[in-house]
């Protein structure tokens, strides 16, 4: 009898030390858990950090394989920022190789179409910004051709929007690059309207 008293008060004191609130086995078992839950959400911060760092080396390893003269030509092609006036200079010196003036020069860096939609809707705005830029010049449509040429093959993006001509004062707008009727030798005034782009 006494041997099973002494049973029953071992199993008591054990489902006491279990259950008995903040000292008990279950109330350790709980920090326990907590504490395993913890260790795997620093796990999983140190691996998407090891990741991170991967992704670094690999892409400072990529840049570090781009030469000077290339990363250079990069930033033209595409920019991080607009410089109006070396913009306005590029322009002035491909006009002024070809022996024409540059005149009545306007510009503006506008919103994209897409940021002012995104505005209204409260999205994200675009991850590239808009600089339009407006000249007119004298030309005769020879030269009109070799001067859009040299825009094309220029190494920084050009969009050209729309191109106005006049002749004796009678002026016609098309968009894109137009084809006015003329002789070869005939000088006319032009009007050419273009956007260049920079990432924000």
């Amino acid at each position: 009898m006494g041997k099973l008293f002494l049973n029953l008060f071992l199993i008591g004191i054990s489902v006491g030390l279990f259950l008995v609130p903040g000292y008990g086995i279950s109330a350790h078992y709980d920090k326990i858990k907590v504490l395993n839950v913890e260790i795997s959400a620093y796990q999983e911060a140190s691996n998407n950090a090891q990741k991170l760092a991967n992704q670094r080396t690999e892409l400072q390893t990529k840049l570090n394989a781009i030469s000077p003269e290339e990363n250079t030509r990069l930033m033209v092609l595409l920019p991080d920022g607009i410089d109006s006036i070396r913009f306005i200079l590029e322009i002035q010196n491909i006009v002024g190789k070809l022996g024409l003036p540059l005149k009545n020069v306007k510009y503006s860096a506008n919103k994209t179409a897409a940021d002012q939609q995104n505005a209204q809707i409260g999205a994200k705005e675009s991850l590239y910004g808009t600089f339009t830029f407006e000249f007119t010049t004298e030309a005769t449509f020879a030269q009109f051709l070799v001067l859009l040429d040299k825009l094309e093959k220029n190494l920084r993006v050009i969009d050209i929007q729309s191109i106005s001509f006049s002749n004796n004062g009678n002026i016609q707008s098309v968009t894109g690059v137009g084809s006015p009727s003329q002789t070869s030798g005939e000088q006319m005034t032009y009007q050419i309207k273009l956007n260049t782009y920079w990432l924000k």
